[in-house]
C-alpha cells in the first residue's frame, strides 16, 4: 500500500509530520552558520582554527601538532647552522692557512670538496713560468681536475697536444673554471684527524637540514588536512541542518497472518 502525502511547508507548525520539517526551517545557532569557505580559510591558515569555529574538539590535535612542528624546525634549522659554522671554522683554522687573502667561506660543494680531498693542490703548478700550468697531481682536487678537463676535451695520446691547440685551450679553460683558487686553499697535512671530525661535522649538520627539511613537509600536510577536515565537517553539518524536502519512510507491519508494508513519501511543499 503506497500513501503519497503532500505536506505545505507553511504548516509546519500543524502536528508530527510539519514537525519534522520545522527543524529545517528553525534559526541555527552560530556554529552552525559558519561557512565552509571560513572555516576552510582559517583551518588553512592555522591548523584547528576552522575545526575551533565548527565547535569540534579535534582542533587541539592539529594545533598541538603545528605548535610541536615549527618547535622542531627551529631547533633543527639552528642545529644545523650551528654544525655548519663549526665545520667551516675547523676548515679555515687548520686546513685552510695556506689560503690567501682575507677568510672567504665557500658554498657547500666547496666543503663537500674539502672532506674528500687532502688538498686543494696548486692553481698554477709553475707560476714562474708564463700562461697558467695545471696541477698534475690527480691525488689534489685541481690534479682531479686537470685529469676530467684532459678526458673531456683533449683526443687519445693527450700528452703530444700542444698547448696552442684549440681542444687544449677548451681544457684549460675548463680548468680555469672549476679548479680552485689561491684564495681558497687548502692543505690538511698531518691532521688527518681533524678532517676526520670536519667529515662528521658536515654530515650531522646535513642530516639535520634535511630534518628541518621533513618538518616543513610536515607543516604543510597538517595544515591540507585540517583546511580538508574543516570544509568536509562544514558541509555535512549544513546538509544535516538543511535535509531533502523530500522523504520516504517505510512500515512494516503484522496483520493476523500476513505482514503489511507501507511506504509514505513525504514532500515539503512551499506555499506561494
Amino acid at each position: 500500500m503506497l500513501l503519497l502525502l503532500f505536506v505545505p511547508a507553511a504548516a509546519a507548525a500543524q502536528g508530527p509530520v510539519s514537525a519534522r520539517f520545522a527543524t529545517a526551517t528553525s534559526p541555527d545557532t552560530s556554529r552552525e552558520r559558519t561557512g565552509a569557505g571560513r572555516a576552510f580559510l582559517a583551518s588553512a591558515l592555522l591548523p584547528g582554527a576552522g575545526q575551533k569555529l565548527l565547535g569540534l574538539e579535534r582542533w587541539v590535535p592539529y594545533t598541538a601538532v603545528e605548535a610541536w612542528a615549527w618547535a622542531r624546525f627551529l631547533d633543527r634549522r639552528s642545529e644545523g647552522l650551528d654544525l655548519e659554522r663549526r665545520y667551516r671554522d675547523l676548515a679555515w683554522s687548520v686546513a685552510r692557512r695556506v689560503s690567501r687573502g682575507p677568510r672567504r667561506d665557500g658554498e657547500f660543494e666547496y666543503y663537500e670538496a674539502l672532506m674528500r680531498f687532502g688538498a686543494s693542490g696548486a692553481f698554477d703548478a709553475d707560476p714562474l713560468r708564463g700562461g697558467l700550468q695545471p696541477e698534475l697531481d690527480e691525488q689534489t682536487f685541481n690534479g682531479s681536475t686537470w685529469a676530467l678537463a684532459r678526458a673531456l676535451f683533449l683526443r687519445a695520446g693527450a700528452d703530444t697536444v700542444p698547448p696552442t691547440a684549440p681542444e687544449y685551450q677548451k681544457a684549460l679553460e675548463y680548468y680555469q673554471e672549476h679548479a680552485i683558487a689561491p684564495e681558497f686553499a687548502w692543505a690538511w697535512g698531518e691532521n688527518g684527524l681533524e678532517q676526520q671530525v670536519f667529515g662528521r661535522l658536515i654530515g650531522e649538520s646535513d642530516e639535520a637540514r634535511r630534518a628541518a627539511t621533513r618538518v616543513l613537509g610536515l607543516i604543510l600536510a597538517n595544515h591540507v588536512v585540517s583546511a580538508v577536515d574543516a570544509l568536509v565537517s562544514s558541509r555535512l553539518r549544513a546538509a544535516r541542518a538543511n535535509p531533502p524536502p523530500v522523504e520516504i519512510e517505510s512500515m512494516l507491519e503484522p496483520q493476523g497472518a500476513v505482514l503489511r508494508w507501507t511506504a509514505a513519501l513525504r514532500i515539503a511543499w512551499p506555499r506561494r
